[in-house]
């Protein structure tokens, strides 16, 4: 079912984890300790789900506008992640004027 509707499921774990916590906190053992706290930001992330065809791509290419919302797989290497930034200056040199 997670494969099916990712969206739905994934915010229940999400509110269960949550919920969890303000459990876990309320504990008679957890009382004494001082400076925890219900962590709410929390996302839910699922790792080494079985390989449909229908879910794996190849590369970030094949990736569609019918993918959103769904779970994709890709297998690669990151070789680099950042802010796409420009590497060259501005200038131009004419080899006329060089002579």
């Amino acid at each position: 079912m997670v494969l099916r509707h990712p969206d739905v499921l994934l915010d229940l774990c999400d509110q269960a984890v949550v919920e969890a916590q303000d459990r876990l906190l309320a504990a008679p053992c957890m009382r004494h300790r001082e400076g925890l706290a219900t962590k709410r930001n929390i996302s839910v992330r699922f790792t080494h789900l079985p390989a449909f065809s229908e879910f794996c791509k190849p590369n970030l290419s094949c990736l569609r506008s019918c993918d959103v919302g769904g779970l994709v797989q890709i297998s690669g290497t990151v070789i680099r992640s950042g802010m796409v930034r420009r590497v060259g200056g501005g200038s131009w040199a004419n080899k006329e004027r060089c002579q």
